[in-house]
C-alpha cells in the first residue's frame, strides 16, 4: 500500500524563476552536486513550449539506506529520477518518479512550484 508523503521548500524567488532555472541544465547539475551524491549526472534537460522534462541518475551510498533495504541490493545503488514539469495556470507542476536499480518498485508522485 503507497504511503503518501509531503515534503515543503521555501524559495526567496517566485515560482517562475525557480521554473526558469530548471531549464538550464547547469543549474539542475549544481543541484546534484549540492545533494553529495556519488556518481551524479544530468542525463537530459529537455525543454519545450509546454515545460522542461529532466531526467538525473546517482548513486545512493548503502550506508544511508534502511538495513532492510541496504540487505536487498548490493552496494551502492543507482537512480534514475524523472521530473516532467509543465504550467499550470499561474504555477507549475511535475510528475515525478524515481527507479531503483535492483528493486522492481518505484517512487513516484507530483511537486508543484
Amino acid at each position: 500500500m503507497p504511503k503518501p508523503l509531503t515534503v515543503t521548500q521555501q524559495y526567496d524567488s517566485p515560482a517562475s524563476a525557480v521554473f526558469a532555472l530548471f531549464n538550464d541544465p547547469d543549474f539542475i547539475a549544481g543541484r546534484l552536486e549540492d545533494s553529495g551524491a556519488p556518481d551524479a549526472k544530468v542525463m537530459t534537460v529537455d525543454s519545450s513550449a509546454d515545460g522542461v522534462k529532466i531526467v538525473t541518475r546517482q548513486s545512493i551510498p548503502a550506508s544511508v539506506l534502511p538495513s532492510m533495504v541496504a540487505s536487498m541490493i548490493q552496494g551502492d545503488p543507482a537512480t534514475e529520477r524523472t521530473e516532467d514539469w509543465r504550467v499550470d495556470g499561474d504555477s507549475y507542476i511535475a510528475d515525478f518518479s524515481v527507479v531503483v536499480e535492483g528493486l522492481t518498485k518505484k517512487i513516484k508522485g507530483t511537486m508543484t512550484l
